[in-house]
């Protein structure tokens, strides 16, 4: 399926963009993801956290450097954050995104390429499981 076409090549993709974040990521950039990480804490609604969540991943992909692999990113993201819209009952999964990305926000600032990928990696299976559970 196109879904599952998508989310391959994004998984192999992510996990790169976050080894190469984690060596590339400015400071302010890391401040920047901070911000992103509260106001996802402090927000209750789905679409304002899904914006977040996106600028977040935009964020790490331009940490990269390469302009290359944001654009194949940015263009994934876009393709799978239209299937996401599509999803019933998924305010569940956003009580996991504040927690997820603030470990990648601490995988980062510690510079961990592979715990940094890891943590990318297992955020893409866990939305993939979720819409999955919940079409």
């Amino acid at each position: 399926s196109k879904l599952q076409d998508l989310i391959e090549v994004r998984a192999c993709l992510i996990s790169f963009s976050g080894k190469l974040a984690a060596k590339r990521i400015t400071d302010e950039e890391l401040d920047r993801m901070k911000e992103l990480v509260e106001e996802i804490a402090a927000s209750n609604d789905p679409k304002t956290i899904m914006q977040l969540d996106l600028k977040i991943h935009s964020l790490v992909n331009k940490a990269t450097r390469n302009a290359s692999l944001t654009k194949m990113l940015n263009f994934l993201e876009d393709q799978t954050s239209r299937i996401w819209s599509f999803s019933p009952e998924r305010n569940a999964y956003y009580k996991t995104l504040e927690f997820e990305l603030g470990e990648l926000y601490q995988a980062l600032k510690e510079r961990d390429e592979e715990k940094s990928a890891k943590i990318l990696e297992d955020h893409l299976a866990n939305f993939v499981e979720f819409v999955s559970n919940n079409r």
